[in-house]
């Protein structure tokens, strides 16, 4: 499990990808300077995905104050990842950002 991640890179699709669900890089650079809770992603969809153990979800406010769940993949032991995709946060994900348990991102 990555410790923290300070470093995250984006390309054509990844901004798109957020875009398509109302985001921007903006919002995803803020959840990672808000401290953001970061777990294994063990969604239906990733559990289809071969590879699905190299993707992990950052829980955190964005802009507005509201929780917004980013999907990152192949963190490094060097606090750098991938964006994949991001979106408003589910209860689902708005109850784990609260419990106990996981990575805060503590650089």
């Amino acid at each position: 499990m990555p410790r923290f991640v300070e470093e995250l890179t984006l390309n054509d699709e990844s901004i798109e990808e957020l875009f398509a669900h109302g985001l921007d890089p903006d919002d995803v650079y803020e959840v990672l300077r808000a401290n953001p809770k970061i777990l294994p992603n063990k969604g239906r969809r990733a559990r289809r995905r071969a590879n699905h153990r190299e993707r992990w979800k950052m829980i955190g406010p964005g802009r507005t104050g509201r929780l917004l769940t980013i999907i990152i993949e192949h963190p490094d032991h060097a606090g750098r990842a991938h964006v994949v995709t991001g979106w408003k946060s589910d209860r689902g994900d708005q109850t784990r950002y609260r419990q106990p348990g996981g990575r805060r991102n503590l650089p």
